[in-house]
Formats: structure tokens, sequence, C-alpha cells
């Protein structure tokens, strides 16, 4: 699994409008999990498919983590930087957007 923890809600809201855009640009649909009762919430891809037992899979899973951990970074990296708690309106904080 690889995730990306977003610590102030306001900044999950703002990444969560962007979803569509977030996942084309990363290649797979995420997990978005708002975890309002924590100090942050996540943005997660999980590999259902990781077995690390066969030994013989690992090339291949490492090849697959460091192109995802790339896009992560590529996708979040100027998105987060730009984002200001103050864009968004909290009066808009409905309970829709938790997909946990």
């Amino acid at each position: 699994m690889l995730h990306f923890r977003v610590e102030l809600g306001s900044y999950y809201h703002l990444l969560y409008q962007r979803k569509e855009e977030i996942e084309q640009s990363i290649g797979h649909t995420l997990k978005w999990m708002e975890l309002p009762e924590k100090k942050a919430s996540r943005i997660g891809l999980f590999d259902d498919g990781l077995d690390l037992d066969n030994e013989a899979n690992w090339p291949d899973k490492m090849e697959w983590f460091v192109d995802t951990i790339e896009k992560f970074d590529k996708t979040f990296r100027d998105k987060v930087k730009s984002l200001k708690a103050s864009d968004w309106d909290f009066s808009r904080n409905n309970n829709e957007v938790n997909e946990g």
C-alpha cells in the first residue's frame, strides 16, 4: 500500500475536489480515506496482488512501487504546495466526501 497523509481536513477536501484529475494522473483509482476523528486523512493505493512471500515477484513489485511513488510525487508535489486552507469553504463540509 502506498498512501499520502493529509494533516488538515481542508487540504484533504481541496485535493478531493481534484480527485478525477489526480487519479487520472496516477493511472489508478485511489482509496480516499477521510478520517475526521484522527489528525490526518489518507489517500491510498493498494496492490491486492502483492505477494511478498514469493521472492520471484519482488523485482516486478519493486518496479511497480518505484513507478507508482514517482507518479504520486509528480502528481501531489505542486498541488500540495499550492494549497491554502483558506480556500476551503468549511460551510460546505459534508459527509459524502468520506469514502473511508
